[in-house]
């Protein structure tokens, strides 16, 4: 899972902001400092976006942007978290639906907790639109 940042050089050092996401902006001194910036920027945005909302998903690379992948395990909670809303399902049914008996198991996964092998298999046969490829970047 890949986003997108338009960087503009500043007569002292850079600004970036992300192309899907409103809001998601960040700055550096010089471009190592601000690569790293985006990747932190980008993944804190994302950890703490609303609980009830879809999270955008990344969109085509346009000419001039910069490529900032999301760390696996918060695109996998991300890909779980829109799956689940997109079908209307609550985290409870969600939980009964994979065979997960506590429903606090299945939050830790929308919490960025990485998944079991089992878990993930289950995720893939509830929500087979959910990509393997995207969470790892590919």
């Amino acid at each position: 899972m890949k986003y997108h940042f338009k960087v503009v050089r500043e007569k002292q050092g850079f600004t970036a902001w992300c192309d899907e996401l409103k809001d998601c902006f960040t700055c550096g001194d010089d471009e190592h400092e601000l690569f790293r910036n985006m990747a932190e920027v980008l993944n804190l945005y994302l950890d703490t976006y609303p609980e009830n909302k879809i999270i955008p998903a990344p969109g085509k690379k346009k000419a001039g942007m910069v490529e900032v992948g999301v760390e696996p395990h918060i695109a996998f909670s991300i890909l779980l978290k829109n799956a689940r809303l997109a079908h209307g399902l609550s985290q409870v049914e969600t939980a009964r639906r994979l065979g997960i008996e506590n429903v606090f198991s299945y939050q830790r996964l929308e919490k960025r907790t990485p998944p079991t092998f089992k878990n993930l298999a289950r995720v893939k046969k509830l929500f087979p639109e959910i990509s393997l490829d995207a969470i790892f970047n590919t």
